[in-house]
């Protein structure tokens, strides 16, 4: 039996005024964004729309970076240098990630991707702290054979 397939797409021009009606909503909202002035907010919602392609993750992940700006020479600049894609923003976002904080994240990130089921943030908060030194002792670990040696 063949497969059966559908496309959705999703225009710029059709999902436009729901990304503005977003932005819009945002800048009235959320805290570090609320008290910019209507010509900020009219920048914004312009250039945030005019770039958005019709992401509204990227649009999000973006007036998160605008909430941290707190003049509005400093919103115009960091409207200056929007990235272009969804990669360049999660690029920008782990690269302003504390080195402090790297190593918990880099861990955090590989239990996300490799648990077999989802883990609660309980969870996900005590399997980062746990130290993984398999050469304590000054021997090699060796792979378990018998699981049920264990019990």
């Amino acid at each position: 039996n063949p497969i059966t397939t559908f496309s959705i797409s999703l225009q710029s021009k059709t999902i436009d005024p729901d990304i503005r009606s977003y932005i819009q909503n945002s800048l009235g909202d959320k805290d570090g964004l609320k008290d910019f002035t209507k010509e900020i907010k009219s920048e914004i919602e312009d250039t945030l729309v005019s770039r958005s392609q019709g992401m509204f993750r990227w649009v999000d992940c973006l007036l998160r970076i605008l909430q941290k700006c707190i003049t509005p020479a400093a919103v115009r600049a960091a409207l200056r240098e929007l990235p272009k894609d969804l990669d360049s923003v999660y690029l920008r976002i782990l690269n302003s990630i504390h080195e402090t904080q790297r190593e918990y994240i880099r861990l955090a990130m590989h239990w996300l991707a490799f648990s077999a089921e989802p883990l609660t943030l309980g969870q996900l908060a005590e399997a980062i702290v746990i130290a993984y030194d398999v050469n304590k002792y000054g021997e090699d670990s060796e792979p378990l054979f018998n699981m049920k040696s264990l019990i």
